[in-house]
């Protein structure tokens, strides 16, 4: 019989290829709970070593569900599933919720990787001292990934150990770790950690993948604390000049693969990074996502490439890299001549470097100029400070894309970006520079088919006309959206302009710069809004017009909108001084916790039992009220001090471990590291 001409074709009916595809699509705990027991054939593919070896029970598998189902699902999964198959798994992932329970249901013989998703550092820190856990670090497990998401983060404990450091020592078998860290303010500070410089942190890793604060970080890492260490992929938050006595000219003999990214701009690129990658003789593969700002000398291309850096590695076989260079001529009287795009071409393929790409300014515009050479095809998911010399290409990896530029873009050039970058989910867009040619927007509708967030926060009206006019621009998965308000207010025409009503209606998220009540036309105009967040600042005309009189070390896209918050004052010891800045805004949990965001940026989360901790701007201070009245405040400095009530002691912690108490009859005692008095 034919099946695909009966009007009744039954799932069985389907060869097992099909079924296989079907079951694909599933995630995990799905296909265990609602497959398993209904049938021997379904038993058969759905617990296939080539399918089972890799079990994801992470939070976004069942975000369709509710708590109980899932705990219902977990259970099910626990006692009749796992138990038939604790010898195919070789790979598990892991959130809080689900990890004690998968962990303790089986024995798993045969894993050898494990990945912790979404995890608070106490929680992660508490399972890790886990019996089976450090059963597994010490004898199977040969690959970790870890994600830890900090702003969840509340009171932190110092007894807790640094989880980065933790893993390390104790999985003797670690030959492969990626950790991330997320946070709006930082990533991992491993120069910070108050680990002994030289020591040993683990004999057996052999690759390391993670996200650092600063360039120190990265050169502790390459400075015998990972002595096995042959591939490292960093991304760096801030490249600046180091501040620590670290030595960046010893060999690295063993480096084989180093990947190095950042999303700031960066004036120490010729100091700091090219020293380090001169140290690599042996590197086999390299890739660079660098933007780099001069003031004196010119484009970085392919001549100073080779002398400066790839001559150092003989080699080399694979080279990757996006390098973005801004000249700003403003405070220097040395006069930069800057190449034509055919020139820097030029010096990558005599090099051998054939596949790229360039859009460079052949002369400088009110003292700057850009130039961005990348090798092809692109193979990062962040396009960077794009300014209007872009002539297209392909860039289906990229998901962010950045524009940056003292000259207007064109509807043209929003054309070419909507067709060459197809799968482009952010957008953000810097240029108060009214457009040119709009008698050209309605003559073809531009489509962004995947854009989730667009950032029109430090532009001219035209452009925001441009994106929210459905005459113009679709948007059909718009979501975030940051801008001003009085610029919104302008182009929706108090919300009652229809033109710009679609595309708004979608929107779940609004940050806009200043407090506003919404009226009926504007609730009714953004239906979809669930989240309105409100950033109390503006951005300096002088910066945006290349004026600033110090131009910092280091700037990305998002720095504008720091640089334009109101410096603070030095924070108080007395956490009652913070009360006097107003709330711009309060998040209420659904657990009880209230987040407050205050004019000065500054952060105070109360929780339910009654303890407050107020956190710096900059996030380095830190004091927190407990409930029982004890105090404690961190400074950046590294020292800690402890307020007890009961007792009206008072103790203070330095980073070298010395500890000294303040009793009430005023006796003073000083506790050093060793135990000694």
């Amino acid at each position: 019989m034919n099946i695909l001409s009966s009007n009744d074709i039954h799932i069985l009916d389907l060869p097992d290829e099909m079924l296989r595809a079907i079951f694909n699509k599933l995630n995990m705990a799905d296909m265990l709970y609602s497959l398993v027991d209904v049938n021997q054939r379904f038993d058969r593919l759905a617990l296939d070593s080539l399918y089972i070896y890799h079990l994801d029970f992470s939070i976004e598998a069942f975000n369709n569900y509710n708590s109980s189902t899932y705990t219902h699902i977990l259970d099910r999964i626990c006692s009749k599933i796992l138990p038939r198959i604790n010898q195919k798994v070789t790979k598990l992932t892991v959130d809080p919720l689900s990890m004690e329970r998968i962990l303790g249901a089986i024995d798993y013989s045969q894993l050898h990787s494990l990945s912790f998703v979404n995890f608070e550092p106490k929680i992660l820190s508490r399972h890790l001292t886990d019996k089976t856990m450090l059963h597994l670090l010490a004898n199977q497990i040969t690959h970790i990934t870890v994600d830890i998401n900090i702003e969840k983060t509340e009171i932190s404990n110092e007894s807790e150990p640094n989880i980065f450091e933790f893993i390390l020592l104790y999985s003797t078998c670690l030959n492969d770790l990626t950790f991330f860290q997320k946070s709006s303010r930082e990533y991992l500070a491993i120069s910070s950690l108050n680990i002994p410089y030289g020591n040993s942190l683990s004999l057996s890793l052999i690759k390391l993948k993670i996200n650092v604060n600063t360039f120190d970080d990265c050169l502790y890492l390459l400075n015998g604390c990972l002595p096995s260490l042959s591939t490292l992929i960093i991304r760096i938050k801030k490249i600046a000049r180091s501040t620590l006595m670290i030595n960046n000219t010893k060999e690295l003999f063993k480096l084989k693969c180093f990947s190095l990214s950042t999303n700031r701009y960066t004036f120490d690129y010729d100091k700091q990074v090219v020293p380090l990658l001169c140290r690599m003789l042996n590197l086999e593969e390299l890739t660079l996502f660098v933007s780099v700002i001069r003031t004196k000398s010119t484009y970085i291309d392919g001549n100073q490439l080779y002398d400066k850096v790839l001559n150092y590695m003989p080699r080399l076989n694979k080279f990757i890299f996006s390098i973005h260079t801004h000249i700003s001529n403003e405070y220097s009287k040395k006069k930069i001549d800057l190449p034509s795009n055919n020139d820097i071409r030029n010096s990558f393929t005599k090099r051998g470097i054939q596949s790229i790409d360039i859009f460079a300014d052949d002369k400088l515009i009110n003292n700057r100029g850009n130039c961005h050479v990348y090798s092809l095809p692109y193979q990062f998911n962040d396009f960077l400070f794009m300014n209007s010399c872009f002539q297209g290409g392909r860039f289906d990896k990229v998901r962010l894309l950045s524009m940056d530029d003292i000259r207007p873009f064109e509807h043209e050039l929003f054309q070419i970006i909507s067709q060459d970058f197809p799968f482009l989910r952010t957008l953000i867009i810097l240029n108060n520079i009214p457009q040119k040619n709009k008698q050209h927007h309605s003559s073809t509708l531009i489509t962004f088919n995947h854009l989730f967030e667009l950032d029109l926060f430090c532009v001219h009206n035209d452009y925001v006309i441009q994106f929210l006019s459905d005459k113009n621009t679709r948007l059909s998965c718009l979501t975030n959206l940051i801008i001003r308000y009085e610029t919104l207010l302008t182009v929706t025409n108090n919300f009652t302009n229809n033109a710009t009503r679609l595309n708004c209606s979608k929107i779940k998220s609004l940050v806009t710069h200043k407090l506003f009540v919404g009226s009926q036309d504007y609730h009714s105009y953004f239906p979809s809004l669930s989240l309105s967040t409100l950033v109390n600042c503006d951005y300096p005309k002088s910066f945006i017009d290349g004026n600033e009189s110090n131009p910092p070390t280091t700037l990305d896209y998002k720095t504008l909108l720091t640089m334009a918050t109101p410096k603070t004052n030095t924070f108080k010891e007395n956490i009652s001084t913070l009360s006097n800045d107003s709330i711009i805004e309060e998040i209420r949990h659904n657990d009880g916790r209230i987040k407050r965001t205050k004019s000065d940026l500054s952060k105070q989360i109360i929780l339910p039992n009654g303890s407050k901790q107020d956190i710096s701007s900059d996030g380095k201070q830190i004091c927190v009220q407990f409930y029982n009245g004890d105090y404690k405040e961190k400074f950046s400095d590294g020292r800690c001090i402890y307020k007890y009530a009961s007792t009206n002691t008072t103790e203070t912690k330095y980073p070298d471990g010395t500890r000294i108490y303040e009793f009430p009859n005023g006796q003073i005692e000083k506790h050093l590291p060793d135990g000694k008095q």
